[in-house]
């Protein structure tokens, strides 16, 4: 099993001994078989994402995206089979405020830009911490879906709306984590 830090990968750039450009063979002679993979799901060695615990890797064909989008998922964080992931301030999957992380980051002396977005939208996000590494995390409002995302109801088309929290604790420009992300769009 191969021990991953999201310390190092907000330093580095390195999730563990992956890097962007990768291919699937290289991350798969490194980290063994997915936790899960999809898109196409036809065959591993031919999907375009591969998850190892919450962290997706995405290929087209080289290792281009490594990513997270389910910070606030707790069932989806310490179940891997062949990665462990010291996942810090996101263990459990917590969602750590703009200030948690504004505070971890200095008292461990990691450098960070954070750089203010405009939001256009509710689950637009409205800030992001960026690493010298390239590695970024989004910050955005809490919100919830409202409406029925369930196939098995037979109610007419599934529809949702996005309701943002109204409590204080969730003001946008507290802000909290909800993507982590490293990226290089010319491996696409």
């Amino acid at each position: 099993m191969t021990s991953i830090s999201l310390l190092d990968f907000f330093r580095s750039g390195l999730f563990g001994p992956i890097q962007l450009g990768m291919t699937r063979q290289e991350v798969y002679d490194l980290l063994g078989e997915p936790d899960g993979y999809g898109y196409p799901d036809t065959h591993l060695m031919k999907a375009g994402v591969w998850l190892y615990d919450a962290i997706e890797l995405h290929f087209s064909p080289q290792l281009w995206l490594i990513t997270t989008d389910h910070i606030s998922y707790p069932d989806w964080w310490g179940h891997s089979e062949s990665i462990s992931l010291d996942a810090w301030l996101f263990s459990d999957g917590r969602q750590p405020s703009k200030s948690d992380l504004e505070d971890g980051l200095t008292k461990l002396n990691i450098p960070y830009q954070y750089i203010e977005l405009e939001q256009r939208f509710e689950d637009d996000a409205v800030g992001k911490f960026l690493f010298e590494s390239g590695v970024e995390i989004l910050i955005g409002v809490k919100y919830i879906y409202e409406g029925s995302m369930s196939d098995e109801q037979d109610d007419g088309p599934d529809e949702e709306r996005i309701v943002v929290i109204p409590n204080e604790d969730y003001r946008p420009d507290k802000g909290w984590a909800v993507v982590i992300k490293n990226v290089n769009y010319d491996l696409m």
